[in-house]
């Protein structure tokens, strides 16, 4: 297929691939980002197109994993906002309790891996 076929594609099916996307937990702040990695799929696998489906098929199939691969990446990182703020919190009720913390360690956000030689 080519190029025009890629911008009637995107004119005509723009919508639907955004919607596609908030019906699949994509955060509204991820939308644009997420829409565009479709399109960007699409745009490099369109040749390998084989219409064996649909083209709204095969577009709400790329849809799918690229909202799983936002959705994974958005867990990651607020998991790790928690985990950070959260040994912040107790860090700061223990001062206010007036324990002191000079002898604690305290553990690097990311620690080099060991090796066993």
């Amino acid at each position: 297929m080519s190029e025009t076929s890629f911008a009637q594609i995107y004119e005509e099916y723009f919508a639907f691939v955004w919607r596609s996307l908030r019906a699949l937990g994509v955060s509204r702040s991820a939308l644009d980002d997420a829409t565009q990695d479709v399109f960007v799929v699409v745009h490099r696998r369109l040749s390998d197109f084989e219409g064996r489906s649909s083209l709204k098929t095969w577009l709400f199939g790329i849809a799918c994993r690229v909202a799983a691969n936002h959705r994974r990446s958005r867990e990651r990182t607020s998991h790790e906002g928690v985990e950070v703020r959260t040994i912040e919190a107790l860090e700061l009720a223990l001062i206010l309790e007036g324990i002191e913390l000079s002898g604690v360690r305290r553990r690097p956000r990311w620690e080099p891996k060991r090796s066993n030689r």
